[in-house]
């Protein structure tokens, strides 16, 4: 290298006769000898006999010598020679960006014949590689070598039961009847944590949820997938995946966000939340006025049994067992009943699990104290600092039938920003001090206890933890600072419940909820519960540079309130 080279030359006859040399000529070579190297053909293997007609090809990772560069572009061709003269040459590519795979689908190859592949890289300085030398092997009447689209390769934080989304099931003339999925913390595969086997349900055949408890938290997890043909020919298996699960704990095993759409019959939503130690889901209509509260609590709530509903429209202050509300709840999801299935309508739930530093449900029984009075008792130690709380009568006695200052069968808030001062009626919308004898609930360090309730009462309750790794805070701002509110999860909050609080003046403003599942905002003004003050609400949490904004971080902010 970096040096000048003379040289000259001649020929032979073929009796041996030899022609005079040439003029010498001078030339310089580079300073530096850089280029890109030929790839490896990965798939389809040397010799392979079993390549899908419409073939997957891949190739190893881009490399250079003498000079780093950067993969700009890929060039694949199949050919019926080795030697690829334009006559024998089936496919072509083009230089694509598809760097390291391409699927190839404008052509279908002959079946037992010989075949050749081969591939060059093209760097963004470098320019194009040499071809590497041809790959043999035999196409086969199967289904094309499917990819699994997600998870993707290498990603990190996925959950404990991903969905694996296969690609589209590719074979000329051929209609998929089955898929297959492993996922495991060996890349042979030899003893997989999960298998699905020969699944035939046809809304499985792009791919599904793997079961709840199926992966390991912070676990390194290897996945690939299989289709097969009506005709029994399966395909290769997928190139494998690489993916890491989350860190146990945290939001995303004690909270979910579900949207569905009604088929005017039951059907199942998955939840993928372990309900076990308890919880509640919140479910309404998008487009209609269906709207639900489901305990674990009230004892038929226990999973696998039918379920207590609280209706939470204005009216609704009774419980009953209605199947066709809610049931069936499982380690995987519930059936949401005709009430949350009309045919075309659109429906959300939320879904909370009680967990520690987060939330808990319960009914607190009425019991006599050594005063000899009626109280309620409930222990939130588990929550740390306590929030606010949800709280109704799973029965009540009528009387007065209606009296805003009455605490009977009605869902009530306490709120830590509003402890020694008000309980807010989630139903009616107001605030009000409670009379005829029921006192405002207090907390006591970690215990909710009230007085005066003759029957048990239900409640939610939700912590506040604003630390960096808490995951639901109960807050209150005023007026005027709206904007500067930060609660310090800058990728913002995946929920939040807000209303704005005119304490003077009782304001009938309503609750606004506001989601991740719906983002960004009110997408469609779809009834965030109620339909006054949407814009006020998604300003609130928009602007400022995104200060208490949705954003992809698995955080809550549960019971949010804002006085004027």
């Amino acid at each position: 290298m970096n040096q000048v080279v003379f040289a000259q030359g001649g020929y032979y006859s073929q009796d041996g006769a030899r022609s005079p040399l040439s003029e010498v000529v001078a030339f310089a070579t580079a300073a530096t000898f850089a280029y890109v190297n030929a790839p490896q053909i990965v798939q389809p293997a040397a010799g392979d006999t079993g390549v899908a007609v419409k073939p997957l090809i891949q190739t190893g990772p881009f490399a250079t010598t003498g000079q780093a560069d950067t993969h700009a572009a890929s060039r694949y061709q199949i050919a019926t020679s080795s030697g690829f003269a334009a006559a024998s040459i089936l496919y072509d590519s083009g230089e694509v960006s598809d760097l390291l795979q391409h699927q190839v689908s404008a052509v279908t190859l002959p079946v037992d014949a010989d075949l050749f592949v081969r591939a060059y890289h093209k760097g963004q300085a470098l320019g194009v590689g040499a071809w590497l030398a041809p790959v043999a092997f035999r196409a086969q009447n199967r289904p094309a070598q499917p990819a699994i689209l997600a998870p993707s390769d290498k990603a990190t934080g996925v959950g404990l039961s991903p969905q694996i989304t296969v690609s589209a099931f590719n074979m000329p003339s051929a209609v998929q009847d089955a898929i297959q999925i492993q996922a495991g913390t060996g890349s042979d595969f030899a003893a997989p944590l999960y298998d699905s086997g020969v699944v035939t349900a046809a809304g499985s055949f792009s791919g599904f949820r793997l079961p709840v408890g199926t992966l390991p938290a912070a676990t390194q997890i290897f996945a690939r997938a299989r289709q097969r043909a009506a005709s029994g020919a399966w395909s290769l298996w997928s190139p494998v995946i690489v993916f890491r699960t989350r860190a146990a704990g945290g939001i995303a095993e004690a909270h979910a966000q579900l949207l569905w759409t009604g088929n005017g019959q039951p059907q199942f939503v998955r939840t993928d939340l372990d309900l076990t130690p308890g919880g509640a889901i919140l479910a309404f209509g998008r487009d209609s006025a269906a709207r639900f509260l489901v305990s674990t609590a009230r004892g038929v709530g226990e999973l696998g049994q039918p379920t207590q509903v609280g209706d939470l429209s204005l009216v609704g202050d009774a419980y009953t067992s209605r199947s066709d509300v809610l049931n069936g709840l499982s380690l995987a999801g519930f059936t949401a009943g005709a009430a949350l299935s009309e045919a075309g309508k659109r429906y959300l739930a939320y879904v909370f699990r009680n967990q520690a530093r987060f939330f808990k449900t319960g009914v607190m029984p009425s019991t006599v104290d050594q005063n000899g009075q009626r109280v309620v008792t409930a222990d939130l130690s588990t929550l740390g600092t306590v929030g606010a709380v949800l709280m109704k009568q799973v029965s009540a006695p009528r009387t007065p039938p209606v009296d805003p200052e009455y605490v009977g069968p009605l869902w009530y808030l306490w709120h830590r920003s509003y402890a020694n001062e008000w309980v807010f009626n989630i139903n009616s919308f107001t605030w009000s001090r409670p009379n005829g004898g029921f006192s405002l609930p207090t907390i006591n360090g970690t215990t909710l206890k009230s007085v005066g309730y003759e029957t048990p009462v239900e409640y939610l309750a939700f912590a506040h933890d604003p630390s960096a790794d808490g995951v639901v805070q109960c807050v209150s701002f005023s007026n005027g600072q709206v904007q500067a509110y930060d609660t310090g999860w800058p990728e913002g909050v995946q929920f939040a419940l807000l209303r704005r609080v005119d304490i003077a003046g009782g304001a009938n403003e309503p609750w606004q909820f506001v989601d991740v599942a719906r983002a960004p905002g009110f997408a469609g003004n779809d009834r965030p519960i109620a339909t006054a003050g949407v814009e006020a609400t998604r300003d609130m949490l928009t602007q400022s540079n995104g200060v208490v904004s949705l954003g992809p971080r698995p955080c809550t902010a549960a019971a949010s309130t804002s006085p004027s």
